[in-house]
Protein backbone atom coordinates (compact mmCIF):
# COMPACT_ATOMS: atom_id res chain seq x y z
CA UNK A 1 0.00 0.00 0.00
CA UNK A 2 2.90 2.34 0.77
CA UNK A 3 0.53 5.27 1.40
CA UNK A 4 0.80 7.37 4.47
CA UNK A 5 -2.24 8.50 6.39
CA UNK A 6 -2.10 11.44 8.76
CA UNK A 7 -1.42 9.95 12.16
CA UNK A 8 -1.10 6.39 10.90
CA UNK A 9 1.74 5.92 13.34
CA UNK A 10 -0.58 5.54 16.31
CA UNK A 11 -1.70 9.15 16.63
CA UNK A 12 -4.14 10.66 19.07
CA UNK A 13 -6.52 8.28 20.73
CA UNK A 14 -4.81 5.20 19.37
CA UNK A 15 -2.83 2.44 20.95
CA UNK A 16 0.43 2.11 19.14
CA UNK A 17 0.00 -1.64 18.95
CA UNK A 18 3.43 -2.46 20.27
CA UNK A 19 3.45 -6.20 20.95
CA UNK A 20 0.59 -7.80 22.80
CA UNK A 21 -1.49 -5.33 24.73
CA UNK A 22 -4.51 -5.40 27.02
CA UNK A 23 -6.77 -7.00 24.45
CA UNK A 24 -4.07 -9.38 23.21
CA UNK A 25 -3.72 -7.34 20.03
CA UNK A 26 -0.98 -8.10 17.58
CA UNK A 27 1.63 -5.45 16.72
CA UNK A 28 0.78 -3.23 13.75
CA UNK A 29 1.85 -4.77 10.47
CA UNK A 30 2.09 -8.36 11.74
CA UNK A 31 -1.43 -9.16 10.55
CA UNK A 32 -0.50 -7.81 7.10
CA UNK A 33 2.53 -10.09 6.90
CA UNK A 34 0.45 -13.08 7.96
CA UNK A 35 -2.31 -12.15 5.52
CA UNK A 36 0.29 -11.78 2.78
CA UNK A 37 1.52 -15.31 3.41
CA UNK A 38 -2.03 -16.64 3.34
CA UNK A 39 -2.99 -14.72 0.20
CA UNK A 40 0.20 -15.86 -1.55
CA UNK A 41 -0.92 -19.39 -0.71
CA UNK A 42 -4.34 -18.88 -2.29
CA UNK A 43 -6.48 -17.44 0.51
CA UNK A 44 -9.20 -15.00 -0.53
CA UNK A 45 -8.63 -11.40 0.60
CA UNK A 46 -12.39 -11.03 1.18
CA UNK A 47 -12.71 -14.27 3.18
CA UNK A 48 -14.94 -14.05 6.23
CA UNK A 49 -14.68 -15.81 9.57
CA UNK A 50 -17.52 -18.01 10.80
CA UNK A 51 -18.83 -14.88 12.53
CA UNK A 52 -18.78 -13.08 9.17
CA UNK A 53 -15.87 -10.75 9.90
CA UNK A 54 -13.44 -9.81 7.17
CA UNK A 55 -9.73 -9.19 7.64
CA UNK A 56 -10.28 -5.47 7.05
CA UNK A 57 -13.09 -5.43 9.64
CA UNK A 58 -10.76 -7.02 12.21
CA UNK A 59 -7.90 -4.64 11.43
CA UNK A 60 -10.26 -1.65 11.72
CA UNK A 61 -11.66 -2.97 15.01
CA UNK A 62 -8.12 -3.14 16.38
CA UNK A 63 -7.30 0.32 15.02
CA UNK A 64 -4.49 -1.05 12.88
CA UNK A 65 -4.22 1.54 10.10
CA UNK A 66 -1.12 -0.14 8.64
CA UNK A 67 -3.00 -3.38 8.05
CA UNK A 68 -6.11 -1.54 6.83
CA UNK A 69 -3.98 0.27 4.23
CA UNK A 70 -2.27 -2.97 3.20
CA UNK A 71 -5.61 -4.77 2.76
CA UNK A 72 -7.03 -1.86 0.75
CA UNK A 73 -3.91 -2.06 -1.43
CA UNK A 74 -4.64 -5.75 -1.97
CA UNK A 75 -8.02 -4.86 -3.45
CA UNK A 76 -10.42 -4.92 -0.50
CA UNK A 77 -13.25 -2.49 -1.33
CA UNK A 78 -13.36 0.16 1.43
CA UNK A 79 -17.10 -0.36 2.04
CA UNK A 80 -17.14 -4.16 1.79
CA UNK A 81 -19.58 -5.38 4.48
CA UNK A 82 -19.23 -8.28 6.86
CA UNK A 83 -22.08 -10.80 7.04
CA UNK A 84 -24.00 -8.59 9.48
CA UNK A 85 -23.64 -5.64 7.10
CA UNK A 86 -21.04 -3.79 9.16
CA UNK A 87 -18.36 -1.94 7.24
CA UNK A 88 -14.80 -1.52 8.46
CA UNK A 89 -15.43 2.24 8.70
CA UNK A 90 -18.40 1.75 11.01
CA UNK A 91 -16.33 -0.49 13.28
CA UNK A 92 -13.28 1.81 13.30
CA UNK A 93 -15.51 4.77 14.17
CA UNK A 94 -17.45 2.92 16.84
CA UNK A 95 -14.16 2.01 18.54
CA UNK A 96 -12.65 5.48 18.23
CA UNK A 97 -9.82 4.48 15.86
CA UNK A 98 -9.03 7.73 14.05
CA UNK A 99 -6.15 6.44 11.91
CA UNK A 100 -8.00 3.36 10.65
CA UNK A 101 -11.04 5.53 9.84
CA UNK A 102 -8.81 8.02 7.99
CA UNK A 103 -7.23 5.21 5.98
CA UNK A 104 -10.64 3.91 4.92
CA UNK A 105 -11.98 7.37 4.09
CA UNK A 106 -8.86 8.18 2.04
CA UNK A 107 -9.64 5.10 -0.09
CA UNK A 108 -13.25 6.03 -0.74
CA UNK A 109 -15.23 4.66 2.22
CA UNK A 110 -18.52 6.52 2.51
CA UNK A 111 -18.98 8.60 5.68
CA UNK A 112 -22.77 8.29 5.33
CA UNK A 113 -25.18 5.48 6.14
CA UNK A 114 -24.28 2.34 4.20
CA UNK A 115 -26.78 1.38 1.53
CA UNK A 116 -29.15 -1.46 2.25
CA UNK A 117 -29.37 -1.18 6.02
CA UNK A 118 -27.28 -3.84 7.69
CA UNK A 119 -25.29 -3.27 10.85
CA UNK A 120 -27.34 -1.67 13.61
CA UNK A 121 -30.05 -0.95 11.06
CA UNK A 122 -27.64 0.83 8.75
CA UNK A 123 -26.62 3.60 11.13
CA UNK A 124 -24.19 6.15 9.73
CA UNK A 125 -20.69 6.00 11.27
CA UNK A 126 -21.28 9.37 13.00
CA UNK A 127 -24.31 7.95 14.82
CA UNK A 128 -22.24 4.97 15.98
CA UNK A 129 -19.65 7.37 17.43
CA UNK A 130 -22.40 9.14 19.37
CA UNK A 131 -23.82 5.81 20.57
CA UNK A 132 -20.34 4.72 21.72
CA UNK A 133 -20.23 7.70 24.06
CA UNK A 134 -22.91 6.02 26.14
CA UNK A 135 -25.17 7.77 28.58
CA UNK A 136 -22.70 8.84 31.25
CA UNK A 137 -19.25 10.29 31.63
CA UNK A 138 -17.54 7.08 30.48
CA UNK A 139 -17.58 5.58 26.99
CA UNK A 140 -19.45 2.29 26.63
CA UNK A 141 -16.38 0.10 26.02
CA UNK A 142 -12.92 0.19 27.55
CA UNK A 143 -11.25 0.65 24.16
CA UNK A 144 -12.93 4.03 23.74
CA UNK A 145 -11.60 7.29 24.97
CA UNK A 146 -13.71 10.37 24.81
CA UNK A 147 -11.01 12.30 22.94
CA UNK A 148 -10.67 9.54 20.34
CA UNK A 149 -14.41 9.49 19.72
CA UNK A 150 -14.50 13.28 19.37
CA UNK A 151 -11.55 13.08 16.94
CA UNK A 152 -13.36 10.45 14.86
CA UNK A 153 -16.52 12.60 14.80
CA UNK A 154 -14.48 15.62 13.64
CA UNK A 155 -12.83 13.51 10.91
CA UNK A 156 -16.21 12.24 9.68
CA UNK A 157 -17.67 15.74 9.57
CA UNK A 158 -14.58 17.01 7.75
CA UNK A 159 -15.02 14.23 5.17
CA UNK A 160 -18.69 14.94 4.49
CA UNK A 161 -20.70 13.08 7.11
CA UNK A 162 -24.10 14.67 7.57
CA UNK A 163 -25.13 15.16 11.22
CA UNK A 164 -28.76 14.57 10.26
CA UNK A 165 -28.10 11.57 8.01
CA UNK A 166 -30.74 8.96 8.74
CA UNK A 167 -30.29 5.22 8.90
CA UNK A 168 -31.66 3.19 6.03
Amino acid sequence: AGEEVDGADGGEGEDEGEGEGEGGTVANGVRARLCGLLIDSGAEVLAQSSAGWTLCYLAAQEGDAIDVLWLLGEGVPPDHPSLDGATALQIACQHGHVDAAAALLSHGALPLAPPGGGYHGGYPPLHLVAAALGGGDEPMAASHTLDALVNVAALLLERGAAPNDEDE
